[in-house]
């Protein structure tokens, strides 16, 4: 009978193995692959995340310059003093927090696949392919798809389709890229979805994200139009060897799930739903997610035994955490209004080229460097009011939520059918 039961070692699951070690609990990690292993993701990381774990890496990708292209092909470049994330494969961003946890006393086994969770009879049995480990309580970071969620009836209907699916694709590098751009964003793609190309040290990530309904045909062909097209200044001063290799994942980009905790259970990351509904960046919610369900799991293992009642306290900190649901909630109002009419997108670009305040606002948005609530208020007094006009027309609910503060985090597979 272990303390707690970590499935997943991903971000999420690596930070709460490592906190709860940290506090002296008998913990156990459970990994279905083994370290290091490839992770679909853009590899970017958020300088919180990068200094606060002490993340480091001769692979490590300093941006300091992004690009954004506009749904009309307006090329807008924003530089920034100082870092605004760092490039590293999410490879060795996993396996470094791995070996944190495991260094905080958890332990870890690989190669164990997780089929299911069952709570009952005053413990949670976690079921393997040969067997099953006993713990009061287990911390469900097993990803979108994650076992554990589906075996305690905490995923939502329409979790499949009312999510987005990002294909990836690994361009060897080849010349010297430096001085380039680390981060490009193509705006308007696959149905108002957007591509990113982010420079590695040795090979360029590309990838797109959408809405798993807006894809006009299967993601991976979308993904070989765009790099066939070639639109990216980075793509061309590479040696595209017929693309590299491409893989695909589905990931939660429409809200958390309405309930995250079940008698002995919490869902962190992914499998809770805890991505950037703006941007689609989720390693930094992953890492929020897991520090709260570590905070309230500690406090409820000190107490006595854990129960919903109990749990039911992690639900309430995810929402109203300004870094993570208050966030995720107005970032899916963001996006709503910006890919409802792509040409009012196309032009906020434009007028970001204009004016200095509006191309800081834009970075602060994508890099998350203050809270979403307070950049939507400065953004509604940079705008002119002809532009919160346009804003009006174009998308008045996303718009008039965004002003009056009534968005909410939750999951809606109805959310941003973009057909643009």
């Amino acid at each position: 009978m272990r303390d707690v039961i970590v499935v997943g070692t991903g971000p999420a699951g690596s930070t709460a193995a490592r906190i709860l070690g940290e506090h002296g609990f008998d913990v156990l990690a459970l990994e279905a692959k083994r370290h290091p292993r490839r992770k679909v993701c853009g590899g970017a990381l958020s300088v919180p995340v990068v200094e606060g774990l002490g993340i480091e890496s001769d692979d490590l990708v300093e941006v300091r310059k992004s690009i954004f292209v506009s749904p009309s092909g307006f090329s807008l470049e924003l530089e920034s003093d100082s870092v605004l994330a760092y490039n590293l494969p999410r490879e060795q961003t996993d396996s470094w927090l791995a070996r944190l946890a495991v260094e905080a006393g958890a332990e870890l086994r690989e190669g164990e696949f997780v089929r299911a969770v069952i709570e009952g009879e005053g413990r949670a049995r976690v079921i393997i392919r040969r067997g099953e480990y006993e713990a009061r309580a287990v911390v469900g970071a097993d990803g979108f798809g994650s076992r554990v969620a589906a075996s305690l009836g905490l995923r939502p209907r329409g979790w499949f389709r009312g999510n987005a699916f990002c294909p990836v694709a690994y361009v060897p590098l080849g010349g010297d890229l430096r001085d380039a751009a680390a981060h490009e964003f193509h705006m308007g793609l696959a149905g108002a979805g957007y591509a990113w190309v982010f420079r590695h040290s040795d090979h360029l990530n590309v990838g797109i994200g959408a809405l798993v309904e807006n894809y006009g045909s299967l993601p991976t062909e979308e993904l070989r139009r765009f790099l066939e097209e070639g639109r990216s200044g980075l793509l061309a001063r590479a040696a595209r060897t017929g693309g590299g290799e491409i893989l695909g994942s589905y990931i939660p980009y429409n809200g958390i799930l309405g309930r995250l905790y079940s008698e002995r259970t919490l869902l962190v990351g992914d499998a809770g739903g805890f991505v950037n509904a703006l941007t689609g960046e989720g390693v930094r919610g992953a890492i929020k997610s897991a520090e709260l369900a570590s905070d309230v799991l500690r406090e409820v293992l000190e107490e006595g035994e854990p129960s919903e009642e109990g749990l039911a306290e992690y639900q309430r900190r995810c929402e109203g955490e300004e870094d993570l649901g208050v966030n995720i909630a107005v970032g899916r109002e963001m996006r709503d209004l910006l890919f409802s009419d792509l040409r009012f997108l196309d032009d906020l670009l434009r007028f970001a080229a204009e004016d200095d305040d509006m191309g800081r606002l834009l970075l602060d948005l994508i890099y998350t460097r203050r809270g979403y609530s307070e950049l939507v208020r400065e953004m509604f007094r940079v705008l002119p009011k002809r532009k919160i006009l346009r804003a009006l027309r174009v998308a008045p609910g996303p718009a008039i939520r965004l002003v009056g503060g009534i968005s909410d985090p939750h999951f809606d597979p109805s959310r941003g059918r973009f057909r643009a």
